[in-house]
């Protein structure tokens, strides 16, 4: 996360000249905790939008589990000018709803009409109320992320991130190399993205350490999987188009951008080596400043990768 700061956010102005719409995430998860900190500060600056849960029975997007927190927690690190709309879709991370996971896609694209969506879980077997749900979000130009799963060579990449109108992810440790229980590649994409996802610190609901915390002490927690690499992807998928905003790519190029053919073509061309390691497309963001390439130059290749 350090070099995300030095190396890729530098590159990106603080208070941009232009005024534009700030790219809108939908994060379904478990909820999120907004008395921590960060996350404090992002509400109070309006960077936390919707907080709603579609748990049945439970009204409160409140996370008692830990898991939603520290994905949102990532997403506001590593897009700091996003939006961020939190759905809560789950207590824990083993008993998932068709019904919630449904709901949940439908109020992001539909009402909320975000950028955006980030679904850090998964499930064994295709559901085609949730595949309505997905093509749905896949036919308005919905980016969607999901996790491949953490079940290494026993079971294939779980549903939704095996489908086409979806990026899978899958996890690296920091210097890419790739996570011991990422499933085989076996989805129909030849794009096998992959980021940092093995030792991953973030925001960790206070209430849920254990043993509790000194006065003062930040509340964190280090996490391990597909789970925590997949809203990084998102957010560096939401900066982006940031950088295509702010930088003056055509608002046709743009649209083209938002799409997942558009977007899998920029991260692989800005953001990946040529050569795969251990077969995944390791996106290490910095990597489109190498040798101090200015702005322009940067957003001219866009132009030519989209116009491909």
């Amino acid at each position: 996360m350090t070099l995300l700061k030095t190396n890729f956010h530098q590159h990106f102005p603080k208070n941009p000249d232009i005024v534009y719409d700030c790219v809108k995430i939908a994060v379904l998860d478990t909820g999120i905790d907004t008395t921590e900190n960060c996350i404090k500060g992002a509400v109070k600056q309006q960077r936390v939008k919707v907080v709603k849960s579609f748990v049945a029975g439970d009204t409160s997007a409140d996370d008692d589990f830990g898991h939603g927190t520290h994905v949102a927690s990532l997403l506001l690190k590593v897009a700091p000018r996003a939006k961020v709309f939190v759905l809560k879709i789950a207590k824990t991370d083993e008993i998932l709803s068709i019904k919630s996971i449904t709901e949940a896609i439908d109020y992001a694209a539909n009402e909320l009409r975000v950028d955006i969506i980030t679904m850090s879980f998964g499930l064994d077997r295709e559901n085609s109320e949730v595949q309505a749900a997905i093509r749905n979000a896949f036919f308005k130009n919905i980016l969607m992320f999901a996790a491949a799963s953490n079940s290494g060579g026993n079971l294939k990449v779980k549903y939704p991130a095996r489908k086409d109108e979806v990026i899978c992810v899958y996890a690296t440790d920091g210097s890419g190399n790739a996570f011991t229980k990422n499933p085989n590649n076996l989805t129909s994409s030849s794009f096998h993205f992959a980021t940092l996802g093995v030792g991953v610190k973030s925001s960790w609901p206070r209430k849920l350490q254990n043993p509790p915390l000194k006065l003062g002490e930040a509340s964190e927690r280090r996490q391990t999987g597909t789970s925590f690499a997949t809203p990084i992807v998102a957010g560096i998928a939401a900066c982006i188009i940031e950088f295509a905003i702010v930088h003056g790519l055509s608002e046709e190029l743009l649209a083209v951008l938002k799409t997942r053919q558009g977007m899998q073509k920029t991260l692989l061309k800005l953001m990946v080596d040529d050569t795969p390691r251990s077969g995944l497309h390791y996106v290490h963001p910095w990597k489109m400043f190498e040798d101090d390439r200015s702005a322009l130059s940067i957003v001219y290749e866009m132009t030519e990768i989209l116009k491909s």
